[in-house]
């Protein structure tokens, strides 16, 4: 592929993402800029003590914001006494308004440090609330807690199961990292990008 199809050869890259995926990815304006926020969002997240799943929900939109780009009015958070009848996260892609009900990632939180590294525990919640939330914008579901984001495709099936307290943030986010969360960054969420991503899952 020549620069002239590509543009600048230094600011954009063909790459196979984490999930085996070709797709383009820019480096240039977005990577410097917000590596320190999204480490520290991280860092804050994986050292939550708290007591209640409410109260790790400001960390959850932090991370989401700074280390996967998303508007604050792209990511829903459940208030309190809904739990159980609404996705505890919902993420609104690029190409939609965030007043709607459309959500490409829906997710389910829990407090527990590591209770999502347990394949056990995660069919269980996968039967009893995630798959509840799944709907035809559905992309991707997640199960998040402090230290742990699992990412499975909208039937359940399970993509990977990413130990955050093992990864840098430069790690998570490259397409080319085993552990990846690259596909989840905000501006992958546009409906063109996104149908070839989910078109490729086996």
């Amino acid at each position: 592929m020549s620069q002239s199809e590509t543009g600048s050869a230094k600011d954009v890259e063909l790459l196979r993402d984490g999930w085996g995926r070709l797709k383009f990815l820019s480096l240039g304006a977005w990577w410097p800029l917000r590596l320190t926020k999204a480490q520290k969002a991280l860092d804050e997240m994986l050292g939550w003590s708290g007591n209640s799943e409410i109260d790790l929900y400001p960390y959850v939109r932090e991370l989401f914001t700074n280390m996967f780009g998303y508007p604050k009015d792209h990511i829903h958070l459940i208030e309190k006494g809904s739990q159980g009848k609404v996705p505890d996260l919902s993420l609104v892609s690029a190409d939609v308004s965030p007043s709607g009900n459309t959500y490409w990632v829906v997710g389910e939180v829990k407090k527990e440090r590591g209770v999502f590294r347990s394949g056990d525990y995660r069919k269980e919640q996968w039967e009893k609330q995630l798959k509840n939330y799944v709907s035809a914008d559905t992309a991707y579901t997640l199960f998040i807690d402090p230290t742990t984001i699992v990412v499975l495709r909208p039937d359940g099936s399970e993509i990977e199961v990413v130990e955050l307290d093992k990864h840098s943030v430069a790690e998570l986010l490259s397409p080319m990292a085993e552990n990846s969360l690259a596909p989840l960054r905000y501006e992958n969420s546009v409906e063109d990008h996104r149908t070839h991503r989910v078109s490729q899952h086996p």
